[in-house]
């Protein structure tokens, strides 16, 4: 009875420390959370004392690794020791004596291995904070995982070289570089987590079929893995002790061969206390486990969380353990398809931040692909790799999984634009699906039910819910801005930037939920202003495309879309410089006049001042070029604000220092996106906000 006793607080401590966590860090991420936390420890304390000091403990224990953790600060290069090599992305992580570098190197740097001594000589080129909506934290990514400093190597010299365990690594990755390209890829995937060989137009098909998940190595994998070893040492009549003892060796080399991915450490670990449960008959449930492995590691490394993968495999692992109420079905296909459901709604807040929409059909799709994978390409991948002869059978296994996905692709093509955005709306989505898994088989299970349905519906419709109209100005290389009306009735795209591979801009006008584009306009053709066309007009429906040549159908002119009005310039002169021929343009939003004027110079300066160009705000023309911005436009305009599109890394160090001084001159503040990042303006209640994503 007494054992009885303890183990049963042994569980409610677990459970209470781990809820307990994740409200403390809601309070800590979220605006407004801590009031959320409050409550939380205000019933702990008055209904729940036996629990309170472990939690207090507890918190008190991460509160002092969070205070510990330093990723320190960089000094010098002559000295670092090579980690972990990304051959793909011609970059490598060191370290120095007080410091781990983010080191990216060229085609010309010679070859290097864990462990070498290397000399650097190059250029600190971040980790900057994020600049655009939608954008990757790739700032706080670092620093969570104790990287001071991005470095652009001039010049790498080789000093010396040493053993390092990731050694093993890279000659696994050696090993797999033999194979052919088509088991190359699936055995350096499941095998190294490394999914950098897929072909891009198959990593987006997985990807809107809703099951890239099988292609990042999880609890699905590991345990496959186990499941392998353990009726492989089995079949060999080995003692079940000695099983075990493989078996742990083997999670601990694949969570070091997978360099710590959150998911692989998640699933690897809890396989490893799981034994070690059953051998020393602690009488814990997995459920428990789960607790408990999560704050440990949220203690061990505590800005965990920041990653999206240590989110997704202990939401997705919990809601697994704690819906068995919403399993209960005889039927295996059922439960096949429960299963699924619950994971895809799980994972649907962290998904749809990356792909900010969902295939309905993908809790079906699930149930045969993760039954191919799991009984068939992982075990067939396994074993090719221990036995390179079974090379052909891989073969035929890997062409049948990709006819699957190109069947499945082409039947069930259906899409559903959404995007539960960070903060209260996913907040708000995780206590409702919770609701809705305790009250699975309460009388109000319909209501609750339909509650959760009609917020989603809500974040559907967000474009359409807005009521207010915006502008926003784009940090990116060149010029971008978009113009919003209210209630998504109108959408205009000022130029594009210049292309870029993490798509950023298509990635911000998702963030900031655009369906369609009515109008984009293109100021001249130039690259750093039409670069990332192709890239949003390969997402985005685009009704209408207006350059500098065609513009004549509009110009001279005022025409509206929504509650938008716009007036487009006529060239007064054939002017011969392309950047002379860029469109200007007025734009009237809210009670504002804006001036867009691409990158017109001195001469078309000239000639413009025949019309009537007052505005309330101006685009500095040509990025802030000392041959552009002369003071008779600025007093033609007499703009109360200027913005300057700039990049913070251009090579030509836009703007000039003495064209600030002359806006500064003429008492005009100048916002700019290489300082102040993507700049945006809010017009409601007849008022205007303007907001700016960080502080110069």
């Amino acid at each position: 009875m007494k054992v009885s006793s303890r183990l049963s607080r042994l569980r409610g401590t677990c459970h209470h420390a781990a809820l307990a966590l994740c409200l403390w860090l809601v309070g800590r991420e979220l605006p407004g959370g801590f009031l959320l936390s409050t409550v939380y420890f205000l019933w702990l304390f008055r209904f729940l004392r036996q629990w309170r000091w472990p939690v207090v403990i507890l918190l008190i224990l991460y509160e002092l690794a969070r205070f510990v953790h330093n990723p320190g600060t960089l000094h010098t290069l002559d000295a670092v020791t090579v980690i972990h090599v990304e051959a793909h992305r011609h970059r490598f992580l060191g370290k120095t004596d007080t410091a781990r570098v983010l080191v990216h190197v060229d085609d010309q740097t010679p070859p290097l291995r864990a462990g070498d001594l290397v000399r650097i000589e190059g250029v600190v080129i971040g980790p900057h904070p994020k600049t655009m909506p939608g954008e990757f934290d790739y700032a706080r990514y670092l620093y969570a995982r104790n990287i001071a400093a991005v470095v652009a190597a001039d010049r790498v010299e080789l000093l010396g070289s040493a053993w390092s365990v990731y050694r093993v690594r890279e000659w696994m990755a050696a090993r797999i570089a033999t194979y052919s390209p088509s088991s190359r890829t699936y055995l350096a995937t499941f095998i190294l987590a490394d999914r950098s060989e897929f072909d891009p137009t198959f990593s987006e098909g997985v990807g809107r079929l809703g099951i890239a998940h099988l292609f990042a190595v999880s609890g699905l994998h590991v345990a496959t893995l186990a499941l392998c070893i353990d009726k492989g040492l089995g079949a060999m009549r080995i003692r079940k002790g000695v099983c075990d003892a493989v078996l742990g060796i083997t999670m601990g080399l694949y969570i070091l061969m997978t360099l710590f991915a959150a998911s692989v450490v998640r699933a690897g670990m809890m396989a490893i206390l799981l034994m070690g449960n059953r051998r020393l008959k602690l009488g814990l449930t997995p459920v428990d486990v789960v607790a408990i492995l999560f704050c440990a590691l949220l203690v061990i490394r505590p800005y965990y969380y920041v990653e999206s993968g240590f989110v997704l495999t202990f939401a997705v692992s919990a809601s697994l353990l704690l819906g068995q109420p919403f399993f209960n079905t005889n039927s295996r296909i059922m439960l096949g398809l429960r299963v699924s459901t619950l994971a895809f709604f799980t994972s649907l807040p962290i998904v749809s931040g990356f792909q900010y929409g969902f295939n309905p059909w993908t809790p079906l799709l699930n149930i045969p692909f993760i039954a191919y994978t799991t009984l068939i390409l992982l075990p067939i991948t396994y074993l090719v790799f221990l036995m390179p002869l079974l090379e052909p059978l891989h073969h035929v296994v890997v062409l049948g999984f990709e006819i699957l996905v190109d069947r499945a692709h082409t039947a069930f093509p259906a899409w559903i634009r959404l995007w539960i955005e960070p903060g209260w709306p996913r907040l708000i989505y995780a206590v409702l699906l919770v609701m809705v898994l305790s009250m699975w088989h309460h009388h109000r299970r319909k209501q609750i039910r339909l509650l959760f349905l009609f917020f989603l519906l809500v974040c559907h419709l967000r474009p359409w819910l807005s009521f207010d109209q915006n502008i926003w100005f784009f940090h990116v290389h060149g010029d971008s801005a978009l113009i919003r009306d209210r209630f998504n009735r109108c959408n205009i795209l000022i130029d594009t930037g210049s292309a870029d591979n993490q798509q950023r801009l298509v990635r911000a006008l998702h963030a900031l939920h655009v369906t369609h584009l009515d109008y984009v306009f293109i100021s001249h053709m130039h690259e750093d202003h039409y670069g990332a066309f192709e890239q949003v007009a390969a997402v985005f429906n685009i009704s209408t495309v207006i350059s500098n040549q065609n513009s004549h159908v509009v110009s001279e002119q005022w025409f509206t879309c929504g509650n938008v009005q716009l007036y487009l310039h006529a060239l007064e002169y054939p002017h011969g410089g392309e950047n002379d021929r860029s469109l200007v343009m007025r734009v009237r939003i809210g009670n504002d006049l804006v001036l867009f004027t691409g990158d017109i110079e001195a001469a078309r300066e000239a000639t413009i001042l025949v019309h009537d160009l007052r505005a309330n705000i101006l685009k500095v023309p040509h990025h802030g070029s000392q041959t552009s911005s002369s003071s008779r436009l600025i007093e033609a305009v007499q703009p109360e604000v200027a913005i300057n599109s700039a990049h913070r890394n251009t090579r030509f160090e836009h703007p000039h220092p003495t064209v600030i001084a002359r806006y500064e001159a003429f008492d005009i503040p100048v916002y700019r996106t290489d300082q102040h990042g993507t700049i945006h303006f809010r017009y409601g209640r007849g008022e205007r906000r303007i907001m700016t994503k960080q502080s110069p």
